[in-house]
């Protein structure tokens, strides 16, 4: 997956989102937030965050993993596919022919948007457009994105906040590590 990796490419970027990945978004999370998540894979995300009380209200994915999961590209999506949703939260595909179509039009349907992704795409000069509307940028642990291996990436990754018709620059958040999220099992 990373530039620096003997590991052979999972085909259409469908790395499953770690667990381990999760507790830094859950942390900015409202309770019980309705998303949409446009490139679902096999539900790893999904799943993660219903543990947490949030809930998927429409997962599709163009070769979807899962039998929960609707066949559609995320790139047919409409305002009122949004309608009944809080925002978006995805682990979109890495690949830049792949990931800037699907940015560009998810950031027309007016949601706020929740994207993990790899740091570096944030210093290219290529991503300026898509950078100067990301509002926040949350980092998350190194994480393990091929099964069974015991080591984590070497590529930094982060959560990105997209607010709904946002221009400017990204509040850059340090590194937490964070073992439950805000407001679950700890005095507020």
């Amino acid at each position: 997956m990373g530039r620096r990796s003997d590991f052979p490419r999972i085909a259409k970027d469908l790395y499953s989102t770690p667990a381990m990945a999760l507790p830094p978004l859950l942390f900015h999370l409202p309770r019980a937030v309705r998303y949409l998540e446009p490139t679902a894979g096999n539900g790893a995300l999904i799943r993660g965050l219903a543990e947490h009380g949030h809930t998927c209200q429409l997962a599709i994915d163009i070769d979807p993993a899962d039998s929960s999961i609707v066949c559609r590209d995320a790139l047919s999506l409409t305002a009122a596919d949004v309608a009944c949703v809080d925002m978006i939260i995805a682990n979109l595909p890495w690949t830049w022919s792949s990931f800037e179509p699907l940015l560009k039009h998810l950031l027309t349907l007016g949601r706020p948007i929740w994207i993990l992704r790899d740091t570096q795409w944030l210093f290219n000069l290529r991503s300026m457009a898509l950078v100067a509307r990301c509002g926040m940028v949350q980092p998350t642990r190194r994480l393990r994105w091929i099964p069974g291996t015991k080591n984590t990436a070497k590529d930094d990754s982060a959560w990105h906040f997209f607010p709904p018709g946002f221009i400017g620059a990204p509040f850059l958040l340090p590194r937490i590590d964070l073992h439950e999220p805000r407001g679950e099992g700890r005095e507020q």
